[in-house]
């Protein structure tokens, strides 16, 4: 909700200036970066949700649960689809799963059961 507010607010400020075809321009171009990067990202979390099961399994893990998915404002890179994992030694972790220029990657790994020696 923050990003879409800061767009109103470029919005407005732009409306307030004395140039209105400068303040159309602009509201276009950003209505443009919307529609693309909502489409491109959305699209990249099909793609992932496809791929994931066996790119985690090939790394030696075992899907727990689906988490979801997550789209950046102007996620240049596409989304991120969250999972909770297993490893073969029993281990828990939430991480998320992106494309970057065709290659798959593991983001924001978080062991859950891990003991601390805090």
């Amino acid at each position: 909700m923050k990003e879409w507010r800061t767009l109103w607010k470029i919005i407005n400020e732009a409306s307030n200036t004395n140039n209105q075809k400068l303040f159309k321009m602009k509201k276009l171009f950003l209505l443009v970066i919307i529609a693309l990067s909502v489409s491109s990202c959305y699209r990249d979390v099909e793609k992932i949700k496809k791929v994931a099961p066996s790119y985690l399994k090939e790394r030696g893990y075992k899907i727990v649960s689906y988490d979801g998915y997550e789209c950046d404002f102007l996620a240049i890179q596409g989304g991120f689809v969250w999972y909770q994992v297993k490893d073969s030694d029993g281990y828990l972790y939430n991480l998320a799963i992106s494309e970057w220029r065709g290659e798959y990657h593991i983001y924001n790994q978080k062991c859950l059961n891990a003991v601390s020696n805090k």
